[in-house]
């Protein structure tokens, strides 16, 4: 019942015996079970690890920033932009 309740999924992983040696051997250690040990071990790297760069909170507010300045610009006409580009920087 309790699987049910938290949505926990049963997955069959294959380790080499050694490795399962020394999780197992650092679940007593730490007075966990296995699982304890392996879920608590993917949530500390995967919350280490961005999934994609739009989740990277510091990618998110440089982002915002560059919006909020976007939005604070005129656009440029293209004798705008080509007299700029003769003078060798931006109008």
């Amino acid at each position: 019942m309790g699987y049910l309740r938290a949505m926990i999924r049963k997955v069959l992983v294959s380790i080499p015996a050694d490795e399962l040696e020394r999780i197992d051997a650092e679940a007593e250690r730490e007075g966990l079970t296995r699982s304890e040990l392996l879920r608590r071990a993917m949530r500390e790297r995967l919350a280490s690890v961005p999934r994609r760069p739009i989740d990277d909170p510091r990618a998110r507010l440089v982002l915002a920033r560059l919006a909020r300045v976007r939005g604070k610009l005129r656009a440029l006409t293209t004798t705008e932009i080509l007299a700029a580009r003769d003078r060798g920087r931006r109008a």
